[in-house]
């Protein structure tokens, strides 16, 4: 039998409980920050809002003595209770695979003096996992149960997420593809497999054009080859441009509700990068799946425009779906992917 671990915290959620119907079917919270493990959750993972999340089918609502009552799953899979006086319990499964906080899978490795941690699953040819700004290991979780299948999967913590330093360099989406590279190196692997999303994206696109011979197929979802609206929609950029500067003025304030560090400089690496040329493009010669959905944040025709100048790529839209594809619905996304790695390239005749 699972056994059931407990952990309490205390915060107001009043406001997302105003719910009318009993469903909650299609519930929008706005409520969920960075995903780390399960047993260093704290009040500050719930206060720290980084996403709206569409939280559906998962969710039940409950009244008890006039008391409301939400049991929903984040974004890790963790069972939350919320009630309309305060109260909040993360139910962990005991047994359930700790992704990003796995004694047996972890591993160190100190790049550039800054301590970098990743994970290692399953037997075969290697492919690597990249997660997005916002995310960490404990993200890829759908994607690290289906490839280790059949691949021998790695995954890291980008800087500054989950249990990787940050460092004392700014952030840069070039120290992330080394910091990949230098993990490949040191399990002397001389090419892998590479899927990335978001920043993951931008990072697996970067190591096929600096580190060609790494690559053996890339699939690159939601990235951007430039910080600005040609690329992001306003509505995005806005923000990330209004957390910067929200999080550069509790530095100087000094405050420690968090670590604003992190927040600026995850921030900064999104306003200010990358800056990917079509040039840079060209240099790619592995075959790689370029992928987004008809609502994302990126804009359609950049997606496009990444397609078209790598020589040896597909293109896949995700009708439908947005850029949280890779967790609520990763049977679509992972058997796409699957295919594309298994099956030879197709298309240099078309683009003759």
């Amino acid at each position: 039998m699972r056994k059931i671990l407990f952990l309490f915290v205390a915060l107001s959620f009043t406001q997302l409980l105003q719910a009318q119907d009993s469903t909650l079917s299609n519930t929008t919270f706005n409520h969920l920050a960075l995903s780390v493990s399960a047993l260093d959750r704290s009040v500050d993972f719930y206060k720290n809002v980084l996403n709206i999340r569409e939280i559906t089918n998962r969710t039940k609502m409950e009244v008890s003595d006039g008391i409301k009552q939400v049991f929903f799953q984040d974004p890790d899979g963790y069972w939350v209770e919320m009630n309309s006086v305060g109260n909040i319990k993360t139910h962990v499964e005991s047994d359930a695979t700790p992704y990003g906080n796995n004694k047996e899978a972890g591993h160190h490795l100190v790049v550039n003096g800054s301590d970098i941690y990743y994970e290692t699953y399953g037997e075969g040819a290697p492919l690597v996992l990249l997660h997005g700004n916002g995310g960490n290991i404990a993200n890829m979780q759908p994607q690290i149960e289906c490839f280790a299948r059949k691949y021998k999967v790695i995954v890291m913590d980008c800087r500054g997420r989950g249990k990787s330093e940050l460092g004392s360099d700014s952030l840069t989406y070039m120290q992330m593809t080394q910091d990949i590279d230098a993990i490949l190196n040191r399990l002397k692997l001389d090419s892998a497999y590479v899927i990335g999303r978001s920043d993951g994206g931008i990072v697996a696109l970067l190591l096929a054009v600096y580190y060609p011979d790494k690559v053996k197929k890339g699939a690159a979802f939601a990235a951007n080859l430039t910080p600005d609206t040609t690329a992001l929609y306003p509505f995005f950029y806005d923000q990330v441009k209004a957390d910067r500067k929200e999080s550069d003025a509790m530095i100087a304030k000094k405050d420690t509700s968090q670590n604003w560090r992190v927040v600026q400089q995850r921030n900064r690496l999104m306003e200010f990068q990358p800056h990917i040329s079509a040039n840079d493009l060209h240099k790619i010669k592995c075959p790689v799946l370029v992928l987004s959905t008809d609502r994302d944040i990126i804009r359609e025709e950049h997606t496009f425009f990444i397609y078209r100048n790598i020589s040896k790529a597909n293109l896949c839209i995700f009708t439908g779906e947005n850029r949280y594809v890779t967790k609520n619905n990763p049977d679509l996304f992972n058997s796409t992917v699957a295919r594309y790695f298994d099956e030879p390239f197709k298309g240099e005749k078309l683009r003759q």
